[in-house]
């Protein structure tokens, strides 16, 4: 059975939505997906859809979360990116109308789905895939009620994770139809490391993501502080918040630890160098999944998380990596002193953390119980 799959990404960058959203396409093709997707500007994604032989079209909708700026403002703001996304969808159902068997909106920004799925009388997928208000400082600016309207139509609810299946359910939409799918990474271009023996030099450890106030970089850089010095080095990867960097930078000097951590800035291609390092580190105040602790677990770094979020959903503390509690760096440091120490530990749970990776989250996983999914919404066509 072929499926014709409207999908909607509420921006053209290169996030972890995006890549989820790749790798999900690339595995539902040979199961008889059709995709085209819609994306609302120009922008790096595009260059993966050309490659990838996705078809696309960039057409004007906006996302009913943002940012506040005030009562009035959100108000305003609000009433006219509805009027944005009746028009767009007005045209985008005259031009389309009877082509798709089903929308997907990849992300919980991705409000236009619902307006499609008003206008084509298909049924909507929508993924959620961060908090928004937690994890990002996003208000529902078309209000509260309207936009809790909006998910609870949706026919199916994609959560990450039971973190934020919790968090929608309890908080934003009581209502929906959620259906638990973990996220899932393409393993195929994360080359998986060697094992080799590490008792004549540092421990290698590695942090990536945005250096954000979310991704708590702080709790790292006093825990390496506490630990004996010469037994590990660090690499920060990605870019962000410029004052933030400073601020940590001046905390690294001043507790003499600037000489073996490094702010290395964003990598567009650090799955692919992942595997030259032991330890994968994961400080965030709260994931809403964690994929580059799946990314970490792929090239066989063992993961040391902190207890938040989804991480602990992830990740089964001494069985396949470690958890820390969130906030305090003398916990984090004694896992990462266990793992200078006992170097079977750090081979064992790097062995285990892969296998648990390839068992459950792999790409080819995910886009599995997604087109069950489909399936399951379709069955009548």
């Amino acid at each position: 059975m072929i499926l014709k799959v409207l999908y909607i990404s509420h921006y053209a960058g290169l996030g972890g939505a995006q890549k989820s959203l790749l790798a999900m396409i690339d595995y539902l093709r040979p199961m008889g997906v059709e995709p085209f997707v819609l994306i609302p500007c120009h922008g790096p994604v595009e260059e993966h859809f050309r490659r990838l032989n996705i078809p696309y079209e960039v057409v004007r909708f906006t996302s009913m979360r943002k940012p506040s700026q005030g009562k009035c403002r959100d108000r305003v703001e609000g009433f006219l990116r509805k009027k944005i996304n009746y028009l767009t969808a007005y045209k985008i159902s005259r031009k389309y109308k009877g082509q798709f068997d089903l929308i997907h909106a990849n992300s919980s920004l991705a409000f236009f789905g619902c307006y499609l799925k008003q206008r084509l009388q298909i049924p909507l997928v929508w993924h959620l895939r961060e908090f928004g208000d937690v994890d990002y400082p996003l208000s529902f600016i078309g209000g509260n009620e309207y936009s809790k309207c909006c998910y609870e139509n949706a026919d199916a609810l994609i959560a990450i994770s039971k973190t934020i299946q919790s968090h929608y359910s309890k908080t934003i939409a009581p209502n929906g139809r959620y259906r638990l799918i973990y996220n899932g990474v393409d393993e195929a271009v994360i080359p998986s490391k060697k094992m080799t023996d590490k008792s004549e030099r540092p421990l290698r450890l590695c942090i990536v993501g945005g250096v954000t106030k979310g991704k708590n970089h702080r709790d790292l850089i006093e825990a390496v502080a506490l630990m004996p010095k010469g037994s590990v080095e660090v690499d920060i990867i990605g870019s962000g918040d410029d004052t933030l960097q400073e601020e940590l930078t001046i905390l690294a000097e001043k507790l003499g630890v600037s000489d073996i951590i490094r702010f290395c800035g964003q990598d567009n291609d650090i799955c692919a160098k992942l595997s030259k390092y032991d330890v994968g580190l994961v400080t965030s105040i709260n994931e809403a999944f964690g994929r580059i602790i799946i990314e970490y677990m792929l090239a066989g770094l063992v993961v040391v998380a902190s207890n938040a979020g989804a991480c602990p959903e992830l990740i089964d503390d001494g069985l396949n990596g470690l958890l820390y509690e969130l906030g305090n760096p003398s916990s984090l440091a004694n896992c990462l002193t266990r793992l200078v120490n006992d170097h079977e530990l750090l081979e064992r749970l790097g062995k285990a953390g892969h296998a648990k990776a390839m068992s459950q989250f792999t790409a080819k996983n995910n886009a599995t119980e997604v087109y069950n999914l489909y399936k399951e919404l379709t069955s009548d066509k």
